[in-house]
């Protein structure tokens, strides 16, 4: 008879042992690490209240996630005369068109922090983490749960979830350089002319500028941010987590290099930058930040993506995650989408059969067609 799992709940990650937590994980798992939430706990970013679900067979970890209590505004696309007259409502209810909520995923990347171990029964350990996270969501009075997020290839080993219904809904799709490039070069050569001249023009503009590649960067986190948040105020498709200058800290301290920053410089004056991830087969793009005076000028967030791809390439990294929205320019440099999945649940039955698919109206639909940017694609 197989025994138990015994579920329990923490508040920090550090109250877990980093080898008994990672020892479950598979590879290319930068971002489900014990040094990796540690460092987003480090970081200051009150949006998200996090907590760790574990669950121990006969002491040993056979599954874990971490979960937070966050906030979600269902104006999060819109624009024009609705959101002005949301704006107005807000005057009067703050609250109007915002959802509280319980999360199961990882606060500042995309993809599921549910991990099970090898050999274990997924679908009971799914259950119980899941369970659990109901559970807790009590003490915050919270009535929707958002279980993120699921890639195609991944979404068949959470069908379980629904067992305790939840409905699957999509999140904006990711986008993908999946390749077989020994250099940079070999990539430039494979592109059709046309869109190998686009790159060369774009690279052109940025030619007076340096670019460098920083394992450590807490040292000028002051300007990273400053950078961030430039985008961020002026985002238009979506507004990701606002993050902070301890952020920046935390991320080069506490990852020991696998948290890198492509810098691009006028001078010696930051003007952009690519926060990347290096995972053990994909290098992941999860920030950019920049001078939107300089961006006018050089180009340079086309020269990010640009510098990312041939950065992942000289890694010997076969994916190259390039993030969500802005797909246009990504899929010009061979970048594909792939949808991501979540699973919602609202605890009010009738409501449950509405506000899951309400979501699906809350993200505009994307064209999934790639571009025929590759010569004998």
């Amino acid at each position: 008879m197989v025994s138990p799992c015994k579920i329990t709940v923490h508040r920090s990650v550090t109250e877990i042992p980093e080898a008994e937590w990672d020892s479950i994980l598979p590879r290319d798992s930068l971002i489900k690490t014990h040094r990796f939430f540690k460092a987003v706990e480090e970081s200051g970013l009150d949006e998200f209240d996090l907590f760790y679900v574990l669950a121990r067979r006969n002491g040993d970890v056979a599954a874990h996630c971490c979960v937070y209590y966050v906030e979600q505004d269902l104006t999060l696309f819109q624009k024009g005369a609705w959101m002005r007259l949301v704006e107005a409502i807000r005057k009067i209810f703050p609250s109007f068109a915002k959802v509280h909520m319980m999360e199961c995923g990882i606060p500042v990347a995309l993809g599921t922090s549910i991990t099970v171990k090898a050999g274990e029964n997924g679908n009971e350990a799914v259950k119980l983490l899941i369970s659990k996270m109901e559970e807790l969501s009590r003490r915050f009075r919270v009535k929707v749960f958002n279980i993120r997020e699921f890639c195609p290839a991944s979404v068949e080993n959470y069908r379980a979830i629904e067992d305790l219904s939840y409905f699957q809904t999509q999140n904006l799709p990711d986008t993908f350089i999946e390749h077989d490039f020994v250099s940079p070069e070999e990539y430039f050569r494979s592109l059709r002319s046309k869109y190998r001249n686009k790159i060369k023009a774009i690279e052109r503009k940025a030619s007076p500028l340096t670019v460098e590649v920083r394992e450590r960067f807490d040292d000028i986190a002051d300007q990273l941010l400053d950078l961030y948040l430039q985008v961020y105020d002026r985002a238009k498709e979506m507004k990701r987590e606002k993050l902070t200058r301890d952020f920046f800290v935390s991320m080069s301290r506490n990852l020991g290099g696998e948290a890198r920053v492509i810098l691009m410089k006028e001078g010696r004056r930051p003007v952009g930058f690519s926060f990347v991830l290096v995972d053990d087969d994909t290098l992941r793009n999860e920030y950019i930040g920049l001078d939107y005076e300089s961006n006018r000028k050089y180009r340079i967030y086309h020269n990010l993506l640009l510098h990312t791809i041939r950065y992942g390439i000289e890694l010997g990294k076969k994916k190259i995650e390039l993030g969500i929205t802005t797909y246009t320019p990504k899929k010009e440099l061979g970048a594909r989408l792939s949808p991501l999945y979540m699973y919602m649940k609202h605890t009010n039955p009738i409501m449950n059969k509405i506000v899951p698919r309400l979501f699906k109206y809350v993200f505009p639909k994307q064209d999934f067609t790639s571009k025929n940017v590759f010569s004998g694609s």
